[in-house]
């Protein structure tokens, strides 16, 4: 994660998270990082966004396994510093997407199809628009007159 997406001047911080293992046991590599936002009032850090990586060897048969795992990570997530929505990205080596998480003990929820690549406009563009999801997760523009979640 690119600190444009998520700068630390808008109140982000990028950080490792703890790795829990699915109930199954199926394990695949992985490395995963949350982004956390600072939240107003009061002034506390939020869980906004789960990201888990995965290798390539895994594509696409490791779809389900990181869903699952998202799906703890994510309720994980509520029982610490998350609120009633949290954001996930899940990569498996080129390939990407993202969804939500709502804490209601459903299931994580896809948001937009596969991307097979990073390095391409639509890619670029949902990015974008995550972005703006997860900004509006924490608006503290009463906070700071002229703040917009626009501006990234």
């Amino acid at each position: 994660m690119d600190g444009h997406l998520f700068p630390t001047t808008q109140g982000y911080l990028v950080t490792p998270q703890q790795h829990v293992q699915a109930e199954d046991q199926y394990h695949i590599s992985d490395f995963i990082i949350e982004v956390i936002k600072l939240s107003a009032p009061p002034l506390t850090f939020r869980t906004v966004l789960i990201v888990e990586f995965k290798t390539t060897q895994h594509w696409p048969s490791g779809i389900e396994a990181l869903k699952r795992l998202l799906a703890r990570q994510t309720d994980v997530a509520f029982s610490g510093t998350a609120k009633e929505k949290v954001y996930w990205i899940g990569v498996i080596g080129p390939h990407w997407q993202y969804g939500e998480k709502i804490d209601d003990g459903g299931t994580v929820q896809e948001l937009i199809q596969w991307h097979d690549t990073t390095h391409d406009l639509a890619s670029f563009n949902d990015l974008q628009a995550l972005v703006q999801l997860v900004a509006a997760l924490c608006e503290f523009g009463h906070i700071y007159p002229g703040w917009q979640a626009t501006e990234i």
